[in-house]
């Protein structure tokens, strides 16, 4: 799935979640290394011949990237964010729905790779569609706009039954 996407989607899970800006930080934070890449060589991606390919990226970069979207490292942080600052975990748990929206949302289609989400323990992924499909990504920003209109018309009274629960994580 894409940044924005990312950010839009663990914005309306974690709406109730103070402060939500944290949770949406940590739902788009796996991204970071694709994004330095994609700084690194934009020619690709400006000209419309799409991301560049993996071969042509640092190695490291390549590493960072499947260790931001590996369960078993997010598992690792989550302790330490745990033992640190357990107001947060609730947050920081927008980098695992993260990595779920990327299991699904991620083909291992040439130059992309499936999410290896047991990375390093294992390099299973689920090849199931890519998120830059236009398919795909017409379904989830009009399945975006309608939740994000539905919370909108609560918010403003013309739709009953608000809940206002809200979970404090300061």
């Amino acid at each position: 799935m894409d940044l924005l996407a990312h950010g839009l989607w663990t914005g309306v899970a974690y709406r109730r979640v103070k402060p939500v800006w944290l949770a949406v930080l940590f739902g788009m934070l796996p991204d970071l290394p694709w994004l330095v890449a994609l700084g690194m060589n934009p020619w690709p991606l400006v000209m419309g011949r799409g991301l560049p390919p993996l071969e042509t990226l640092p190695p490291a970069l390549v590493t960072a990237g499947l260790v931001t979207h590996s369960f078993v490292v997010f598992a690792v942080l989550a302790g330490f964010v745990y033992l640190a600052r357990p107001r947060w975990l609730v947050p920081f748990s927008g980098w695992a729905l993260h990595i779920v929206f990327d299991i699904f949302s991620h083909a291992d289609l040439y130059p992309f790779t499936g999410t290896r989400f047991l990375y390093p323990i294992s390099g299973v992924s689920i090849s199931v569609v890519n998120w830059n499909n236009s398919v795909f990504i017409g379904v989830n920003y009009t399945a975006l706009a309608i939740v994000y209109a539905f919370l909108w018309g609560r918010r403003l009274g013309w739709i009953s039954g608000r809940s206002r629960h809200t979970l404090h994580c300061r």
